[in-house]
């Protein structure tokens, strides 16, 4: 059985403005600097970041609720995609 120990952001959390739009900025980030990466058959775009990996799984930033984080190096044969 697989174990997955991610952690994740709610923008449902998050109580101020300015909070709120710091959360889309970075879900806009993350999908412009991220690389494609394959999970159980579906492509996710992934954005690696000091040992971690985040990625959200809506169709645009502006719908995204949840930013997942999980502790990764990024593959070398994505690092040449950058």
């Amino acid at each position: 059985m697989d174990i997955f120990a991610i952690s994740y952001f709610a923008s449902s959390s998050l109580q101020d403005k300015e909070d709120v739009e710091e959360f889309l900025w970075f879900a806009r980030y993350i999908r412009e600097h991220s690389v494609p990466g394959q999970f159980y058959g579906k492509t996710y775009h992934y954005f690696y970041l000091d040992g971690y990996k985040y990625w959200w799984m809506d169709a645009t930033p502006e719908e995204c609720d949840l930013i997942n984080r999980d502790r990764a190096e990024m593959p070398a044969e994505k690092q040449d995609s950058l």
